[in-house]
């Protein structure tokens, strides 16, 4: 319920639709996997640096972040599943337009 409704607000604060976090979350339980290879780790570690040089927007008496959502998902970069350069906010407007 935490993950969902923080989820919720950082979707909403990128102009993506609160619906849109009920369908990514499903109604299913969560169910934890192992990490599937290393270039995933690698893309996350990639993530997290980019996180980390944008530490001056983190507003650390804040648990929801949009500045920082803004700054990193903004930011060219890989993913895997697509190909090329792209931010995350538009990869992730094209699997929403899939599920809407």
């Amino acid at each position: 319920m935490v993950f969902q409704a923080g989820l919720e607000r950082s979707l909403s604060a990128a102009g993506f639709p609160v619906e849109a976090a009920n369908l990514l979350c499903g109604s299913h339980q969560p169910l934890f996997t192992k990490t599937h290879g290393r270039r995933e780790v690698a893309l996350l570690n990639r993530a997290w640096d980019n996180v980390m040089t944008a530490e001056l927007a983190l507003d650390e008496s804040a648990q929801s972040q949009p500045l920082l959502d803004q700054i990193v998902n903004t930011k060219p970069s890989r993913c895997v599943g697509f190909q090329g350069l792209g931010t995350a906010k538009e990869r992730l407007s094209a699997v929403l337009r899939e599920l809407f």
